[in-house]
């Protein structure tokens, strides 16, 4: 039997690609989306309307 744990996530770069991992893994039951980073402020306001708490201009602020 595999016994799962919570995993926390962040994700780093929110363009296409970005965004479907983004929206992938806010489906998984056992992941937390601590936050996500770009250098873009619309992507940035896009991953706050979806749900993400922490939002990051820097990557190296969301990797602290």
């Amino acid at each position: 039997m595999v016994v799962l744990r919570e995993i926390n996530l962040g994700v780093i770069g929110l363009g296409y690609q970005g965004k479907i991992h983004l929206r992938n893994c806010l489906c998984i039951k056992d992941a937390k989306i601590l936050g996500a980073a770009d250098i873009s402020e619309k992507a940035l306001k896009y991953a706050k309307k979806i749900g993400v708490k922490n939002v990051y201009k820097n990557y190296e602020d969301l990797l602290k």
